[in-house]
C-alpha cells in the first residue's frame, strides 16, 4: 500500500503513523531518499517506511512519499 493521504502526519507535516495505525518515531521507521522525475526542483523524495509493516508475516511495505509523488506507479 503506498496511498500517501492514509499516512496520519503531525504539525510539522512528517508521518506519524502508518494506514495499519502504527506510530512511527525512533527505531520505528526507516527514513530514505528515492529519485524521480517528478520532482525536478529537489529531484526526488524522501521516503518513510514503517518497519512494524515490514516485521509482519505478510510482508506488507507501507511506504510515504514527502512531498508525494505524482508520477503513475506501474501495477
Amino acid at each position: 500500500m503506498e496511498t500517501e493521504s492514509l499516512w496520519a502526519s503531525g504539525p510539522d507535516g512528517f508521518p506519524v503513523a502508518c494506514p495499519y495505525g502504527h506510530l512511527l518515531g525512533p527505531g520505528r521507521v526507516l527514513v530514505g531518499w528515492r529519485p524521480c522525475r517528478c520532482s525536478p526542483a529537489t529531484g526526488g523524495h524522501r521516503t518513510y517506511s514503517c518497519r512494524a509493516c515490514q516485521a509482519l508475516s505478510d510482508q506488507r511495505q507501507t511506504t510515504c512519499h514527502q512531498p508525494p509523488c505524482t508520477v503513475p506507479r506501474k501495477p
